[in-house]
């Protein structure tokens, strides 16, 4: 009877050591576990790319020098990783890389037989600015954004000739992939020269 009574109070005290000690092994690693859940989700919503929009000048509707209002406006594509990223753009019409999220404002673009596809490069934590004419259709002076769409290294180098770089750009356009969308732009903050940001 008593060799069972030991037995008993042994197997209790084991139970009760397990259960402490698994109580105490979750009440450290589970923050941890939370604490790295945290950090890794913030790695993943860090973007390659941030693209940022200024207005360098505004020229309203009816104005001495056009007839319809347009913008004179910045571009500024960000690097944010710790590598070189590299994209793929024209020679001449870089802008049909570009943009805006409003059908009545389009990116002013000139026509060459010389536009080729060329492969660039952005080293890390650096910029790249791009400058053009913005025209607005319509008279209303609303926010709009600006689309950078990323064609990838691996999307156009080494491959067959008969892959052209704007059907692949008007295929992300539709499909809403690999566009990187700046600040929102309101041309009523651009006062007498000074872009309020």
């Amino acid at each position: 009877m008593g060799i069972n009574r030991y037995f008993k109070i042994k197997a209790m005290t084991n139970i009760f050591w397990l259960k402490w000690t698994y109580s105490k092994l979750f009440t450290i690693t589970f923050p941890i576990f939370i604490l790295f859940s945290f950090v890794s989700e913030d790695k993943k919503q860090e973007p390659i790319f941030t693209v940022q929009a200024n207005l360098k000048d505004v020229y309203p509707f009816g104005c001495a020098l056009s007839n319809q209002c347009f913008y004179i406006i910045e571009c500024s594509l960000y690097n944010n990783t710790d590598q070189r990223q590299y994209f793929w753009s024209l020679t001449t019409c870089w802008k049909d890389n570009w943009f805006v999220n409003r059908k009545d404002i389009f990116i002013c673009n000139q026509s060459c037989n010389g536009n080729v596809p060329k492969k660039y490069s952005l080293d890390s934590h650096k910029k790249m600015s791009f400058y053009s004419v913005l025209v607005n259709k319509a008279k209303s002076m609303d926010v709009f954004k600006i689309g950078f769409i990323l064609v990838k290294d691996e999307e156009l180098d080494h491959h067959p000739p008969e892959i052209n770089i704007y059907d692949v750009i008007e295929n992300k356009k539709i499909l809403n992939k690999d566009i990187y969308w700046s600040n929102e732009v309101n041309p009523h903050e651009f006062t007498d020269g000074l872009f309020i940001e």
